[in-house]
C-alpha cells in the first residue's frame, strides 16, 4: 500500500458536481476544506486486494453469526434498545432478507493483515464517491490499471433480484434537506431504475399511516410496499410510527435486523465467538478488562462522536462530550501513517459479496466527519469486461 501524488484534473469539481458528489468541499471559518482528494491516490498490489476481499467476505459471514448469537443472548436493556426490540430484530433476521449493502471500516496492520475497526451495517454512506466518483477518476487517470470496485454492478444486480421477486415498486426515503443523504438516495434509486424497478424519492417526514388499512403511505398518499430508508433503525424504533413497522407490511431495506450490525456491541460478540481471529481486535462490554490501550465506543456512535480513548500515555474524549450510554471497549489500533495522512479502508459488501472499497484519511488518530476521501488503484492491468461479468456470475452461483 502506497500513497502517491498525481496531477489533479483541471475540471474535477465540475465533474464531481455532475456525478452528484456535491460535498467535495465545505467552507469552514471562511476557508475551503476539501473532502475529495484529486491530487493523490493509494496504490495496492493484487495480493493486498486479495487479502482485503477475502477478509471482507469472511467478516461478513462472521457478523451474521454474531448478530444471531447476540440477539439470542442479550436482552433489550443490554443492547440499549426499546422494549421488545431484540425479539423483533431476531424475527427479521430469521426471515432471511440479506438487505442491500454495508461497509466495514478496516485498517492494514504492518504485515498487511486487515483489522476490523467496525461495521456500518444500517445506514452506510460514502457510496457515491466510492462507486461513481473514484471510478471516473480512475478511468480518466489510470484506465490501464485495475480498481477494486464492482459496487455499481452489484447494486444493479441486487435490485434485479428484487424486481424478479416482485419487489419492483421501491420507495427511497430519507432526510432530503441533507445534501449527502439526498444524493446517496438519488444514486440508489438510479441503480434500481437501471434494474427495471419503478422508484420514487421522498422525505421521511412525509411518511404517513393510513388509519383504515394500517399501511404506510408516501407524500402522495400512495401505499409503500418496499422502502429503502436512509435513517437509523435505533431512532426509528423509538419514534411514534415505530410501533407499526411490522404490521404495515412494508419490506424495509435495510431490514430491521440490520440494527444489530449498527451497534458496537457486535464487536464484543465477534471477539467472544472468534477469539484471536487475525482480522479482529479484542473487544469487551462493561470494561476494558486486560486491554492496556483501548477505545471506548458508544453503542450507536457515528463518525467518531463521543468515543473515549486511553492510549499513547493519555486519555481524551473525541468528537464532543461523553454521552450517558453503554460502551464497547476495543483494543486501540494506531492507523498507518503516510506523511501525516492516516487512512481507513471502507470495504463494501453488496448483496452479500465483497464489492470494493473507498478510503478516508485524517491528520489525526480518529476517522471523524472531517476525514478526506482518496481514490485508489490496483497495480495490475484492468480486466476485460467479459472477465468482470464472469466473476460476478460466479459469485452469484457461490452465494
Amino acid at each position: 500500500m502506497r500513497r502517491l501524488a498525481c496531477e489533479p484534473r483541471p475540471n474535477f469539481r465540475d465533474i464531481l458536481d455532475s456525478e452528484g458528489m456535491l460535498w467535495a468541499s465545505e467552507t469552514v471559518d471562511g476557508h475551503d476544506v476539501p473532502y475529495w482528494t484529486d491530487s493523490a491516490y493509494y496504490s495496492f498490489s493484487p495480493a493486498e486486494i486479495d487479502r482485503l476481499e477475502a477478509a471482507t467476505d469472511e467478516l461478513w459471514g462472521m457478523c451474521l453469526s454474531a448478530a444471531t448469537w447476540m440477539l439470542t443472548t442479550y436482552d433489550d436493556r443490554r443492547l440499549c434498545l426499546p422494549e421488545g426490540s431484540t425479539r423483533r430484530l431476531l424475527a427479521s433476521l430469521e426471515e432471511g432478507d440479506p438487505g442491500s449493502h454495508a461497509r466495514f471500516d478496516l485498517c492494514l496492520a504492518g504485515d498487511g493483515t486487515p483489522k476490523m475497526l467496525e461495521i456500518n451495517g444500517d445506514t452506510p454512506t460514502m457510496l457515491v464517491e466510492s462507486a461513481v466518483s473514484q471510478w471516473s477518476w480512475h478511468e480518466a487517470n489510470f484506465p490501464e490499471l485495475d480498481q477494486w470496485n464492482s459496487i455499481h454492478e452489484r447494486l444493479v444486480g441486487a435490485w434485479k433480484k428484487r424486481v424478479a421477486a416482485g419487489q419492483d415498486d421501491i420507495h427511497f426515503a430519507g432526510l432530503l434537506h441533507l445534501v449527502e443523504e439526498a444524493s446517496t438516495l438519488a444514486y440508489l434509486a438510479d441503480t434500481a431504475d437501471q434494474a427495471g424497478a419503478t422508484t420514487s424519492l421522498f422525505d421521511l417526514s412525509d411518511v404517513g399511516l393510513d388509519v383504515d388499512s394500517r399501511r404506510f403511505v408516501d407524500g402522495q398518499s400512495l401505499p409503500i410496499d418496499v422502502c429503502y430508508a436512509l435513517y437509523p433503525w435505533e431512532d426509528l424504533l423509538v419514534e411514534p410510527f415505530g410501533a407499526h413497522i411490522e404490521s404495515s407490511g412494508v419490506r424495509w431495506i435495510e431490514p430491521l435486523w440490520r440494527s444489530a450490525l449498527s451497534t458496537k456491541a457486535l464487536l464484543a460478540a465477534l471477539w467472544h465467538l472468534y477469539p484471536g481471529h487475525p482480522n479482529l481486535l479484542p473487544a469487551y462490554l462493561d470494561s476494558p478488562r486486560d486491554l492496556r490501550e483501548y477505545v471506548a465506543k458508544p453503542f450507536f456512535g457515528r463518525e467518531g462522536a463521543s468515543i473515549r480513548v486511553h492510549a499513547e500515555g493519555r486519555d481524551w474524549t473525541h468528537g464532543g462530550q461523553e454521552h450517558d450510554e453503554s460502551f464497547c471497549y476495543q483494543q486501540w489500533w494506531p492507523l498507518p501513517d503516510f506523511d501525516g495522512n492516516r487512512p481507513v479502508i471502507g470495504a463494501w459488501v453488496v448483496d452479500g459479496h465483497a464489492a470494493g472499497m473507498g478510503i478516508r484519511e485524517t491528520d489525526g488518530p480518529i476517522t471523524d466527519g472531517g476525514a478526506r476521501f482518496v481514490p485508489h488503484v490496483i497495480e495490475a492491468p484492468a480486466p476485460e469486461e467479459s472477465t468482470v461479468q464472469r466473476w460476478l456470475a460466479e459469485d452469484d452461483v457461490r452465494l
